[in-house]
């Protein structure tokens, strides 16, 4: 995790057990923050029924819905967004 880039706010990587990190989830449209315009993408595709993989599954589960929408919820209080080092 150290080798991870680091914006000062929010940890690049969230560790979750023995060692084991997850990655932020939820830029749906790539814009590079998880915001009202990740939720309103996936909720779209969760009223179409949309299945398969797609931007909007957020946790992989082949379908865009409810369990979608809440990871996005979330991780959109945290103000997450993508910081590139300055090269």
């Amino acid at each position: 995790v150290s080798s991870a880039y680091d914006d000062g706010v929010n940890a690049p990587m969230k560790s979750v057990s023995g060692g084991k990190y997850a990655l932020y989830a939820g830029d749906v449209n790539q814009d590079g923050t998880i915001d009202l315009f990740d939720l309103l993408d996936t909720e779209n595709d969760a009223s179409n029924f949309t299945s398969g993989y797609n931007a909007s599954d957020v946790n992989g589960d082949a379908t865009s819905d409810l369990f979608d929408l809440i990871l996005i919820e979330n991780n959109s209080t945290l103000f997450i967004f993508v910081a590139n080092p300055v090269l």
